[in-house]
């Protein structure tokens, strides 16, 4: 291409005018603009200033021009990128979400309470609500939560990435061709912002990313400000709803970045596939034709089914909850907050039957946020679906809608024990161990955390013990197992309540099991 350039340029005369030759080379810098930068420079600083014999710092003001042509030219690519991800939305009859649900399921397996959630935190930043509603969406590699969001990708109202990258939001980078600084921020206002993979962000340098989250928290609120040497004050007033999709394994693995953001992100874990749905999909895909074609239609009726309702929701009025619903849902805010507790742990030692020193952490205290915060993304989260349900109040569908939410929005290691104590009433540890899959002493630690945080309790169980250690079992205490839909034991298995038995007794640490080394992850030692 150099070549071809070179030809080309050598066809221009050379007593061109200086004042013509910017005009002149127009037709260059267009091609010049689709190669490497530097190659692209060197051409300027030797083929163009040796052709018209120019100085080097009039070739320096033609690299300035190039450099912002090809900025012009990078957000014409964007944006019509952005224009073949739009779609002529329906606007001639109204769209159901049965229809916008069928229509997902030609191409994937999602649960309509999903698709309501979703469908909700979009919505929810037309409100400009403070606190806004953000979401980590979590599922599994595959599991349809990137294609599932990319189904809003026509509205107007959404702002999706790839990834996000350190300095995207606000830059102090100053491109020395004087052109304007391309930050995202100003660009997210009033939209939701969708990042199909945050699990890029979390690989990346632990600075970086603790950098990026700063931001974040910062930026939460609405309001946001930071000075460089370079732009000064940079100044923002952006608030918006977000959407982020990221695996349980990289979570898990970066928990602590996670929760640098604070009580600001709700979590949504997609469930994983039952044998039926999973024999489903697989029909599906052995039969499966015009895929894309169903994709583009699935995106337009649902993009357009969100558009519609955002437009409907400024005339839309919520009730005032009654008492008894104002009183769950405070019940909800105080559960996620304790569930999502963090532990802080202490050195402690025992001496063992045989005389021996063994050290161990235990749990000294918590940090459990304040529920205002919480309660209030709960109550919009819950006033919108009651919208989408065609109500204006909200009762126990819309709390059963959010189910998944709540058993969602904390450590994955509690939600997975506390998503079988929901189903079953009395669980042995080692009985939770097989059906999560992971080792019986890290189920231990786990049951001892959400003990310590009141939201379990035990009890013996007599009628079952087949050795001479007689096991407890375990459930969701009374004040979240109504909210949770969670069944409670017996008048007779609550006189056997561990803290019954152990009333005024020391229980021995050294029969126990679930001594604290190498402490749970979620966990910071004082």
């Amino acid at each position: 291409m150099i070549e071809s350039l070179t030809k080309k340029l050598q066809s221009i005369p050379l007593n061109t005018p200086k004042v013509k030759i910017l005009e002149t080379l127009e037709p260059l810098f267009q091609e010049l603009i689709n190669l490497d930068k530097i190659v692209a420079e060197n051409f300027i600083l030797y083929s163009i200033k040796e052709h018209f014999k120019i100085s080097k710092g009039e070739a320096q003001k033609y690299i300035s021009h190039l450099n912002k042509l090809r900025v012009k030219s990078i957000q014409i690519n964007r944006n019509k990128k952005r224009e073949e991800d739009k779609l002529p939305l329906i606007t001639d009859r109204d769209i159901e979400v049965g229809e916008a649900y069928d229509a997902i399921a030609e191409i994937g397996i999602v649960d309509i309470k999903t698709l309501k959630i979703i469908v909700a935190i979009i919505i929810s930043a037309h409100l400009r609500l403070n606190p806004p509603l953000w979401l980590f969406l979590v599922g599994v590699p595959s599991s349809f939560k990137t294609e599932l969001v990319g189904l809003f990708s026509a509205m107007n109202e959404v702002y999706t990435l790839d990834t996000l990258t350190e300095n995207a939001l606000a830059s102090g980078y100053v491109p020395p061709d004087g052109s304007e600084p391309q930050d995202l921020l100003p660009l997210l206002d009033n939209k939701t912002f969708i990042i199909k993979d945050l699990n890029t962000l979390f690989s990346m340098n632990e600075e970086m990313v603790k950098k990026i989250l700063g931001d974040l928290t910062s930026i939460f609120d609405g309001k946001f400000q930071k000075f460089t040497a370079t732009r000064g004050l940079i100044d923002y007033n952006s608030l918006f709803s977000m959407i982020g999709c990221i695996t349980p394994s990289i979570l898990i693995k970066h928990y602590s970045y996670a929760t640098q953001l604070g009580p600001r992100f709700l979590f949504l874990r997609l469930p994983e596939l039952t044998e039926k749905e999973m024999q489903e999909s697989f029909k599906k895909s052995w039969n499966e034709t015009n895929r894309r074609e169903k994709i583009i239609k699935t995106r337009q009726i649902v993009s357009s089914y969100t558009t519609q309702l955002i437009r409907k929701i400024k005339d839309h009025k919520n009730i005032p909850e009654g008492e008894e619903v104002q009183n769950r849902i405070n019940t909800i805010a105080k559960f996620v907050c304790k569930a999502r507790g963090i532990a802080i742990t202490g050195k402690a030692t025992f001496s063992n039957e045989k005389g021996e020193k063994i050290d161990y952490f235990e749990i000294k205290d918590w940090q459990i946020e304040h529920p205002w915060r919480i309660l209030n993304q709960i109550k919009s989260l819950l006033r919108i679906i009651s919208f989408i349900n065609k109500k204006n109040v909200v009762d126990e569908e819309e709390i059963g809608t959010i189910k998944p939410i709540i058993l969602s929005t904390m450590p994955i290691e509690r939600a997975e024990i506390l998503k079988i104590l929901v189903e079953k009433c009395g669980v042995s540890a080692n009985e939770l161990a097989r059906e999560v899959g992971k080792s019986s002493k890290t189920i231990r630690r786990t049951l001892k955390e959400l003990e310590a945080l009141k939201i379990i309790d035990c009890f013996k169980d007599t009628e079952r013990c087949s050795s001479g250690k007689t096991p407890y079992l375990y459930f969701i205490v009374s004040e979240f197992a109504h909210v949770l839909g969670a069944p409670v034991p017996s008048p007779e298995s609550l006189s056997l309540l561990k803290s019954v038995i152990e009333e005024g007794s020391n229980s021995e640490i050294a029969n126990e099991e679930d001594v604290m080394e190498n402490y749970s992850p979620f966990t910071k030692e004082k």
